[in-house]
């Protein structure tokens, strides 16, 4: 793919369409993963493992898909135009 016009209006929002729904999944799966846990460690037990477990996991998806995504745009933005 080449770089996007970022200049042009359409070709703006396509590539902002497009970035938003790269990785979409996982972010949407860590951030239920994060409140669940919140849910879990408020309500439930305070000291599960499972619960902190949950949580770490949950920032630790959500962070990584956040991560990746950046990486793919900046390598988008490396493209030759």
């Amino acid at each position: 793919m080449a770089r996007p016009n970022l200049s042009d209006p359409a070709e703006l929002k396509q590539y902002r369409r497009e970035l938003r729904a790269y990785l979409r999944p996982w972010r949407v799966a860590g951030l239920l993963m994060v409140i669940g846990a919140c849910y879990w460690l408020l309500f439930r037990d305070r000291e599960s493992v499972a619960g902190w477990t949950l949580m770490a996991t949950g920032w630790l998806i959500l962070l990584t898909s956040i991560v990746l995504r950046t990486r793919y745009h900046l390598r988008r933005m490396r493209e030759p135009a």
